[in-house]
C-alpha cells in the first residue's frame, strides 16, 4: 500500500475506498490463521473504519476470539454493538467500551491471593512463625533477631595488579614461575663443579 493508515497522536485515519478494501483483504488472510484478534483503529471526531469483515469472520477458525476496541465510535468489526458479546460465523465478537475499569477486580484479585499465600507461610496456628528456610520468605525478609538479612547484591570485586605496575602471566603449558630462577641455578651449580675439578687437576 502507498496510502498510510496512521494519523497524529496514534489513531488511524480516513483512507480511500479502494486502500480499505486492499486492508480489509489483507487483514482477512492474516486472521484466518489467528485464534484472537484485537481491533483498536479510531479516527478522531469520525467512524472507526471497518477492518474485520463478515467474510473474514467466516475465514476464522470456529471459536475464535475477536475483541473490537473501537465499537464505541463504529467498530472495526461487522456485527459488533457495545458491551455484548455476540456469536458471528462461529466466532465470537466482544464489544467493550471500557476495557480498562474492567480490569481493577481481576488485578484486586490477584494481589489478594499473592498476599494470602505470603501469610499462609507467615502464620501457622496463629501464631507469627515465619519458615525461615523457605526460599520466599528468605527473599523477603529484611531483619532477623536484631541483624539485617537482607540478600543484598554483592558489589563486583576489582582484580588489582601488584604494586609498580608488573604482573606476571604463567601460561598453562610453563607453569612453573620460578624456571628461570632454576635454569641460573643450575648454572651456577655446573660452573661450580668445573672450578673444582680444575682445582683437583692442579693439585695433582
Amino acid at each position: 500500500l502507498k496510502q498510510t493508515f496512521e494519523g497524529t497522536g496514534g489513531y488511524a485515519k480516513a483512507v480511500t475506498t479502494d486502500a480499505l478494501a486492499t486492508q480489509q483483504q489483507g487483514l482477512a488472510r492474516v486472521a484466518s490463521g489467528m485464534d484472537a484478534v484485537i481491533t483498536t483503529a479510531q479516527v478522531p471526531g469520525g467512524v472507526a473504519p471497518l477492518l474485520i469483515t463478515r467474510e473474514a469472520l467466516s475465514g476464522m477458525k470456529p471459536g475464535s476470539v475477536v475483541v473490537d476496541l473501537a465499537c464505541s465510535s463504529g467498530g472495526n468489526v461487522a456485527g459488533s454493538k457495545p458491551d455484548t458479546v455476540a456469536q458471528i460465523e462461529g466466532v465470537i465478537v466482544l464489544g467493550p467500551t471500557n476495557l480498562a475499569a474492567q480490569l481493577a477486580p481481576d488485578a484486586s484479585l490477584l494481589y489478594a491471593r499473592n498476599v494470602a499465600a505470603l501469610l499462609e507461610l507467615l502464620i501457622h496456628d496463629g501464631q507469627l512463625h515465619p519458615y525461615v528456610n523457605d526460599d520466599i520468605i528468605a527473599a523477603a525478609c529484611i531483619a532477623r533477631g536484631g541483624h539485617c538479612v537482607a540478600l543484598l547484591p554483592k558489589a563486583p570485586v576489582k582484580k588489582q595488579a601488584p604494586a609498580g605496575g608488573h604482573c606476571v602471566a604463567l601460561s598453562p603449558k610453563s607453569s612453573h614461575a620460578s624456571e628461570p630462577r632454576d635454569k641460573k641455578q643450575g648454572t651456577e651449580s655446573k660452573s661450580s663443579g668445573n672450578s673444582e675439578d680444575s682445582e683437583r687437576l692442579r693439585n695433582s
